[in-house]
């Protein structure tokens, strides 16, 4: 799936230099080696490009998520697909069986992840960013971008979706991007996971349930410390 993930951080106050998906063979990894490209942007037998970075468990317990902006000009149809994707996300999240649970944050309540239906398409310039940290970003048909201490716990998340998100694309996409701002931030590049995965990089959208070793590496990420 074509996405891209920007982190930050906070501790050192400036961006960390990442790539947003691994090359990988064509064939099956192995559960470990699925896991730490997903997890670090470790390609097999190489050092993490990345670091693992996670919920803390007391956050990861109750984490909260909201729509929390619509650009005047988001079209109505968009919104009520997205609305309900993110209802999607929240159950196959909370059934993965780890210390993550999720709701939709209550009114007036700061949610940890917040999303953002943004006036621009795909490949717009952003103009109205939600935060200065990603003012001038090229917009995405789905973006996620993650803070965290110097302890490698996330602080928070924010994702945004184009104007011109594809209809049918709507639940695998809010999946994915729900699903990464968990701290899961790389995709895959390869043929054999175009339609096994969700972090796969060209994949055609149609995953909606978290299974394999997408459910096993998000298992593996929070197991309880």
């Amino acid at each position: 799936m074509i996405r891209y993930a920007a982190l930050i951080l906070l501790w050192l106050a400036c961006p960390a230099v990442a790539q947003d998906f691994i090359t990988v063979p064509d064939d099956p990894l192995s559960d470990d080696d699925f896991y730490r490209v997903v997890a670090c942007a470790a390609a097999p037998e190489q050092p993490c490009a990345k670091p693992y970075v996670r919920w803390p468990d007391n956050a990861a317990q109750d984490l909260s998520l909201r729509i929390v902006s619509v650009a005047p000009q988001y079209p109505n149809e968009i919104y009520t697909r997205i609305h309900s994707a993110v209802d999607n996300a929240i159950s196959q999240i909370n059934a993965a069986g780890t210390v993550v649970q999720m709701r939709r944050a209550k009114a007036r309540e700061i949610p940890d992840i917040s999303i953002h239906l943004v006036a621009e398409n795909e490949g717009d310039v952003l103009q109205f960013a939600p935060d200065p940290d990603i003012a001038g970003l090229l917009m995405p048909s789905g973006y996620v971008h993650i803070w965290w201490n110097g302890k490698a716990q996330i602080t928070r998340s924010i994702i945004l979706f184009s104007k011109d998100i594809r209809s049918d694309d709507i639940p695998s996409i809010v999946l994915e991007e729900v699903l990464q701002s968990t701290g899961l931030v790389t995709d895959i590049d390869s043929a054999y996971y175009t339609n096994t995965s969700i972090f796969a990089e060209n994949g055609p959208n149609e995953i909606i349930h978290l299974k394999g070793q997408d459910l096993r590496a998000f298992q593996q990420h929070y197991t309880p410390s």
